[in-house]
């Protein structure tokens, strides 16, 4: 249920797009406090982006959780999120935008199901 998608202009290699896809799994369970079985991470590189006028490494996360994501998990996963894609494939923290959308239960489904 929840979804985490990275959005970036740089062309990540191989080894790192499953380290990054990892970490973020990882983290997004551990924060939205949601069962990792359930998370999907998706990330799409080598896109023409810019940011503040320049094409210079960017990032767009998208973060949606069936449910409220509360304000404190906006804040710790705004950081974590921010720090995993500076270290792992070096987009600094100024160069992320980040979104947070909650999705009612019943307009998310699974296995052929909505959860609410």
């Amino acid at each position: 249920m929840p979804l985490i998608r990275i959005q970036t202009n740089i062309d990540v290699d191989a080894e790192k797009k499953l380290v990054l896809m990892n970490e973020l799994s990882l983290a997004g369970a551990e924060l939205l406090e949601k069962p990792e079985s359930y998370m999907m991470v998706i990330l799409d590189d080598g896109l023409e982006m810019q940011l503040s006028g320049t094409v210079d490494p960017c990032a767009f996360l998208e973060v949606r959780s069936v449910g409220e994501i509360s304000d404190e998990q906006v804040t710790n996963l705004s950081g974590k999120l921010s720090e995993l894609v500076g270290n792992i494939i070096g987009v600094g923290a100024g160069r992320i935008y980040i979104n947070f959308t909650d999705v009612p239960g019943n307009r998310w489904a699974f296995d052929g199901r909505t959860f609410g």
